[in-house]
């Protein structure tokens, strides 16, 4: 079976074979941003424990064991997910009360996983690290976070630290090219989500796909004239009456400028008619391309600052009309 991680984290991938091969420690700390496969491969290194069915160490991901693993009926793993409610005190005394009692399954090893940990409760922390540091049997622990700055240092000390990063664009856009994106959604989504999974979902989104349009149809109006591209972005896209209106749809709209206008500066290839033109025809705008990133960039931290879309996007049209006159 095939895994993203296997491609986007080769560092955590290897650390994790390496402990599946040479024997685990009794704890680790999967660390890093979101959107980086932390959980995935947690359950992915729970399930090579116990896979009978492994290829090269790593779990098959189809067989009984696996598919109960994944479903959450193996009785021997507990994932407690801090992701949207605290992890509390109650939640660790659980997992120790189940783990303190003989393995209910044949293979003798229980693991716990905990997502999100540095959303635990300070009591939860302070169970926790007694947890770790008089561990009963054969357990494993897996924790996942986004933080690593939350959480107490006597548990990361006690802890195997494994890193996890933003992988680079060019390489999650490979991937997602494979993985059937088209070469423009890709070059696009690798740099505004953090692995393919998360490209898949956003180009499936009606926002990404409005803020796309409106983009092409405002560059080609602004070639023709300035004000002719921000009435097309009132009449077309952002007006009071519209259901596009929100702030999502204009920080995708101002996120996807950036991309095309680095795109512009730094003269990158992308195998896109319809991009590859929009790029050929920037000399017939007014505006250096430098200036246009200058322009979306502190657009962009106005929209952050500033929860009306409307006022946000009168904001650009000055800038730009003002440039040009």
């Amino acid at each position: 079976m095939e895994y993203n991680f296997i491609v986007e984290q080769p560092v955590a991938y290897r650390m994790v074979k390496n402990a599946l091969k040479k024997g685990s420690a009794h704890a680790y700390l999967f660390h890093g941003p979101k959107g980086t496969h932390k959980l995935e491969m947690a359950m992915v290194f729970a399930q090579s424990m116990f896979c009978e069915h492994t290829s090269d160490g790593m779990a098959c991901g189809c067989c009984d064991t696996c598919l109960r693993i994944q479903q959450g009926l193996f009785a021997d793993i507990i994932l407690v997910d801090g992701e949207k409610v605290s992890i509390k005190k109650e939640d660790i005394l659980h997992i120790q009360k189940e783990f303190s009692t003989t393995a209910l399954e044949k293979y003798g090893k229980k693991i716990y996983i905990l997502n999100n940990c540095e959303n635990s409760t300070a009591a939860a922390m302070n169970s926790l690290l007694k947890f770790l540091e008089e561990p009963e049997g054969d357990v494993l622990a897996i924790l996942c976070t986004d933080q690593l700055e939350r959480i107490l240092p006597t548990i990361v000390s006690r802890c195997q630290l494994v890193p996890f990063r933003l992988s680079d664009y060019q390489v999650i856009k490979k991937y997602g090219i494979e993985n059937g994106l088209s070469e423009l959604d890709a070059h696009l989504t690798s740099q505004l989500v953090s692995n393919v999974t998360e490209m898949e979902n956003l180009v499936k989104q009606e926002e990404y796909q409005t803020a796309l349009s409106l983009w092409m149809g405002f560059m080609k109006k602004c070639y023709e004239d300035i004000q002719g591209g921000m009435l097309y972005l009132m009449l077309e896209g952002f007006h009071a009456k519209t259901k596009y209106s929100n702030k999502e749809v204009l920080e995708l709209f101002l996120n996807i400028g950036v991309i095309f206008t680095q795109d512009c500066l730094y003269q990158r290839k992308v195998e896109s008619e319809d991009w590859t033109k929009l790029i050929a025809d920037y000399s017939k705008m007014n505006i250096s391309s430098q200036k246009l990133l200058s322009i979306l960039l502190s657009i962009k931290d106005r929209s952050l600052r500033n929860a009306n879309v409307l006022l946000t996007v009168d904001q650009l049209g000055y800038l730009l009309l003002k440039e040009v006159n």
